[in-house]
């Protein structure tokens, strides 16, 4: 039986297209020191355009020379259901320093979230594009702190049954990573997401400002001098 384009519509709706992992920043670095790290993260929107949705996951992430590689998993739960999500990050540092000072970095990711069930889903695909700032060598009481900043743009891709749709935004997300006590650490994230409207024969996406919080505690695997 063919699904009318109405209720489509009415689904893509009432579930907010993501950023690249729902419910949670766009993360620049994963540990407020350089090296391979492993994260806890939960996340959670703040007003009604985000779905007030949250996620709670992990990540692990590294760098080898220039580039810096971010994996990402966890669970959106959506308060009617709960749905896993995947995700990953690379940095590509084109100025600065990689221990010390401003550095940018050229950004690029991919979500995946597939929501509802298994005969009725509807499946996301997210694309970030962008550059992010990160400021290494700081130092606290307590050890390094690392801030950071994103700036981007976002193509994400819904799908249903037999519908296709595709959607763009533009982002901009801010944190900070600093040490705690030997290689344990913590993290906060702030996101603001714009989408655009997009409407179509029998279906429309709508626009809005979606802000986004996220914090969660890391520890350092192994140090990059």
């Amino acid at each position: 039986m063919r699904t009318p384009l109405s209720f489509v519509a009415l689904l893509l709706w009432a579930q907010q297209l993501p950023a690249q992992l729902k419910s949670i920043p766009v993360y620049a670095v994963t540990a407020a020191r350089p090296g391979w790290a492993a994260a806890l993260d939960y996340g959670a929107g703040l007003n009604d355009a985000s779905g007030h949705a949250r996620h709670l996951g992990a990540r692990v992430g590294g760098r080898t020379g220039r580039l810096q590689l971010t994996a990402a998993a966890g669970a959106w739960d959506a308060g009617a259901s709960t749905s896993a999500q995947v995700g990953g990050t690379a940095l590509l540092r084109v100025l600065g320093s990689r221990s010390s000072g401003l550095a940018l970095h050229a950004l690029a990711g991919a979500g995946y979230t597939r929501a509802g069930p298994a005969g009725d889903a509807t499946t996301y695909v997210t694309l970030p594009l962008g550059i992010a700032v990160v400021r290494s060598g700081l130092r606290a009481p307590r050890g390094a702190v690392t801030p950071w900043l994103t700036s981007r743009v976002e193509i994400a891709r819904v799908s249903f049954a037999t519908v296709r749709a595709s959607q763009t935004g533009v982002g901009v997300s801010g944190g900070l990573a600093a040490e705690l006590r030997g290689r344990l650490g913590a993290h906060a994230a702030l996101e603001w997401l714009k989408r655009f409207e997009l409407g179509a024969v029998g279906i429309t996406l709508p626009g809005g400002n979606r802000i986004t919080a996220g914090v969660g505690v890391h520890i350092l695997l192994s140090a990059t001098p």
